[in-house]
């Protein structure tokens, strides 16, 4: 059975960033009979040992690193570096499944969590290994500090691996830099870093299935008012440039229609909805702001448009609802 040697640093509600030693009944360690306690006040964290008498020292994450590879050597493990943040949604996802497979990791490795926003020298330490500014990212290094892993791939850091891709690399990292584990251990940690990974995946691919079907193609063209006779917003010019919309409006006026001029176009997704979309448009006129929801549905666009006044006129808030088609190209002139 083997005693924990520990330096936790519950450094806020959210996340803890922690230091996590162990070491077998048959090796002595001058901490072997130190109970850690780590308490943050005012930057500082406050250490108190079985003998009752606290020291105050600081978390570097140079020194923390360079404890990490004396333990590693005397223990004969590798160490598990994560850079990692109190904020970032990923690190508690990754440091959640460490944790649950703290038995398999504990025979090979040392894990140390360097929190990149409250460790001192934590940049310093990122720096030897990797320029990437992304978290949570892995590095594993032998107690020599040669890099056995890291997370970064040909397609960029995985953070903590969701796509069988991402679980393949990080399943490669723990090969190639494992020192007791065999092939069953392996496929063990497989199996259960694809079921702990697959309920995001399956969210991860929604989201990104979803993104697709936001397709500005066919809200594109010149769109006139249904009704010829009274339209309060007689033409809508939709164009794109790239992968952003713009519209432009024309208001009915005597003699000649106003013009709103362009703005930008965004779709949007109705929540809870796979398939709808409704776009979003905005005008600042000075006196007034009018804003434009639109949707298309059998081939026509309906447009509720909204005029707030500004001008201290204590008029109210005007709703008109219109719906257009597409415009009939004259003779001889092709639409764009």
């Amino acid at each position: 059975m083997t005693k924990a040697l520990a330096v936790i640093a519950t450094l806020s509600a959210a996340f803890a960033a922690y230091f996590l030693l162990r070491q077998e009944p048959s090796e002595k360690s001058s901490l072997e009979s130190q109970v850690v306690a780590i308490e943050e006040t005012a930057g500082e964290y406050s250490l108190g040992s079985s003998d009752g008498l606290p020291t105050t020292v600081n978390i570097n994450a140079v020194d923390l690193f360079d404890n990490a590879l004396a333990e590693a050597k005397r223990q004969n493990k590798n160490v598990f570096l994560v850079f990692d943040g109190p904020s970032c949604p990923p690190c508690k996802v990754l440091k959640e499944f460490l944790a649950q497979q703290a038995g398999y990791f504990d025979r090979d490795y040392l894990i140390v969590h360097i929190e990149m926003e409250r460790m001192e020298n934590a940049e310093f330490v990122k720096d030897k290994f990797t320029s990437d500014p992304s978290v949570p990212l892995i590095v594993i290094v032998n107690s020599a500090a040669d890099v056995l892993g890291t997370s970064v791939g040909e397609k960029g850091n995985i953070g903590f691996p969701t796509s069988v891709e991402e679980c393949r690399h990080f399943m490669s990292m723990i090969q190639k830099s494992a020192i007791r584990s065999d092939r069953s251990n392996f496929e063990q940690l497989a199996r259960e870093l694809n079921d702990f990974a697959e309920p995001i995946r399956l969210v991860a691919e929604k989201e990104k299935d979803a993104t697709i079907e936001l397709n500005p193609e066919p809200w594109t063209g010149e769109w006139d008012n249904i009704d010829a006779d009274k339209p309060d917003i007689t033409r809508l010019l939709v164009s794109l440039d790239g992968k952003k919309l713009s519209i432009r409006a024309f208001g009915k006026c005597e003699p000649t229609d106003c013009d709103w001029g362009s703005t930008e176009l965004r779709l949007c997704r109705v929540n809870g909805s796979k398939n709808e979309t409704v776009a979003f448009g905005k005008w600042d006129h000075g006196f007034e702001d009018s804003f434009v929801i639109l949707r298309l549905k059998d081939g026509r666009m309906s447009c509720e448009a909204f005029s707030i006044y500004k001008d201290h006129s204590e008029r109210d808030c005007i709703v008109i609802t219109e719906t257009f088609h597409r415009s009939k190209p004259e003779e001889g002139v092709t639409n764009r």
